[in-house]
Order: structure tokens, then sequence, then C-alpha cells
């Protein structure tokens, strides 16, 4: 555990993902209630990539289906024009429940371009274990949680998570061709995460396009990969790793997937701050029982993050004990 921690500590030195504004991006996390989401979600992009009707260029699209019990699964990919795609029958499936796509992702090109300047996707959890199995990961996951914050927590059930986001090079060029800002960019996760029940939500600006799980492999956020956190091995003598569970309901509701100076975050995981020592640097707004967290002007996200420790992706207990 030791070499490891200074491993970690080692490479933070050396990865400066945080701190290069390259792209800015918004990331939303709801429990999947289906065809609801869905909607909510489809509503979200729609509205962000609306401009683009008056554009030339073309959207990319890869879609993944669930994987079947033999392990199948069903790709698709399709280039639309950007002035049409949202009319599309393609675009419309892509939202539909019975459609059963676990991953949709897009990617905008301007005419002529040799990369993608903006992207928008969804992602849902894939988490399913045999009925056999059910009851042990569902306590696996407990007594993770337990462990890394010192108290008992109750077994739950197993529930995706539906992680929403869309995404632009941080580039004025760029901005202009999506209609957008960053202050709209704020505006609009700030107007979605009050809408609608999230359990997480950020407006960042760093070196990191959002993707999240997917059949060909598991992904964290830049975030979580400075977390000395064990993923693949996980920090019980029993478990076979965390990033499994890491887009399920129980794992969101307790632990943040990103810190950023603009979020938002549901009660439970509130409710498990200081929320004196929270508000003496930033703002926390309570709209619809889900919170605003914004930095104060002056404090550094270190500051945020002592704050937010409990709730962090790290064993808070051990490092609480060892303050």
């Amino acid at each position: 555990m030791l070499h490891e921690l200074q491993r970690k500590q080692a490479s933070i030195l050396l990865d400066r993902k945080l701190d290069h504004f390259a792209i800015a991006s918004n990331v939303a996390i709801l429990a999947d209630e289906r065809q609801p989401t869905l909607d909510a979600c489809r509503a979200y992009l729609e509205a962000w990539l609306r401009p683009l009707a008056d554009q030339t260029g073309e959207v990319r699209i890869h879609a993944e289906k669930r994987m079947t019990e033999k392990a199948y699964v069903g790709k698709s990919r399709k280039t639309l024009p950007v002035s049409a795609f949202q009319r599309d029958k393609t675009w419309h499936k892509l939202f539909d429940a019975a459609s059963n796509y676990q991953t949709v992702l897009a990617t905008i090109f301007p005419k002529d371009a040799e990369y993608p300047i903006a992207g928008v996707g969804l992602q849902i959890g894939m988490e399913r274990h045999p009925e056999q199995w059910q009851e042990h990961y569902e306590q696996q996951l407990a007594n993770t949680l337990s462990t890394m914050r010192g108290r008992p927590f109750e077994r739950a059930p197993v529930i995706n998570t539906v992680h929403l986001f869309n995404w632009v090079l941080n580039h004025a060029d760029c901005y202009g061709y999506l209609g957008t800002s960053i202050g709209d960019m704020k505006d609009r996760i700030d107007d979605f995460a009050a809408r609608h029940p999230v359990l997480q939500a950020w407006h960042s600006q760093c070196a990191w396009q959002p993707l999240f799980d997917h059949a060909d492999d598991y992904h964290r956020t830049v975030y979580e990969e400075h977390s000395v956190l064990n993923w693949f091995r996980g920090i019980l003598q029993t478990d076979s790793g965390l990033d499994a569970s890491k887009m399920s309901l129980q794992w969101c509701r307790n632990v943040l997937r990103m810190v950023t100076p603009h979020m938002w975050i549901c009660r439970a995981l509130l409710e498990q701050v200081d929320r004196t020592a929270l508000e003496a640097v930033a703002q926390v707004t309570e709209t619809n029982d889900v919170f605003k967290i914004a930095l104060n002007e002056g404090q550094r996200l270190d500051d945020l993050e002592l704050a937010l420790l409990p709730v962090l992706p790290v064993e808070s207990a051990r490092v609480h004990s060892v303050g």
C-alpha cells in the first residue's frame, strides 16, 4: 500500500491534466429510470446541439448495445450532416429504451476538420449479476463503503445510473461553431440539475474528454485516476475490484466521481459532509433537494477537497485517522 501511494504521488506531479484547461465539459449522473431518464437526456443534448442546424459538417455516431449473455455487443456507426441529424430516425432510436443501448457517443466535425471539436454522449451502468450472486455483490459493495468510511453501510439493490455529458474544445472558434460559451454551459448544467434528480453533476475545464464504462473497457474520470484507491483490486481481501460498481446508484450516492469549482450533489452526499466547513469555502444553494456547490472567490480547490473529504474516492477513514 505504501509503495502504491508513493507511486501515485509521483505520477500526480507529472500529470497536469487537471490543470490544463483544454476541454470544457458538463456531466450529470442520474438513476436509471429507463424512458423518462432517456427523454430528459435527449432534450438536454438536443437543446445544446440546436445551433448546428445552421452549420456545415458532420456528426459521427457510435453506439453500443448491452452485452448479451453470450458476451456479444451489438455496435453501430453512422455519419450524418450536422444540419439534419436530429431529424434522422437513427438519432431518435438511440434514445428509445426498447433499443437497449448502453453507450451512445456523437462527435462533431466541422467541414474539412481533421478531428472532432465537440461531442455528446450518455452511458448506462453495465453492472448485472446472476440472481444467485446478486446478494453477494450487494454485500461486497456495502462492505467496501463501510471500510472506506469507517462506519456501517447497509446492503442496497444494484441499480445502474445514466451518465450524461457534452464537451467542446476550449477555444473561441469551437464555441462559435457550437453557439455556446463557458457561461452558457454552466447555465445549462445548472438548469438540468435544478429540474432533474441528479446524484452528481459538474462543469469542468481540464484535459479530459468524458468517457465512462462500456463493453471494451472501464473508464475513470481524470480526478479518479489520481485517487490512491486500487480500482482493479479494490480494498478488501475478497474484493474483485471497484471498477464494476462505480456506475451503480449505491456508489454514486456515496462517492464523488469528480471535484470541480462548479458542481452539484444530492442530499445523500451532502449529509455525509460537515456543511459548516463546506460553506466556509463554497456557496451552497439548494434546489429541489439537490445542492449546487460553487467555490468562493479566493478559495483553492484544495480547500474544497478537504471540506468534501468524507465523500471523496479515497479511504477517508484512514485519512482521518492519520490526521
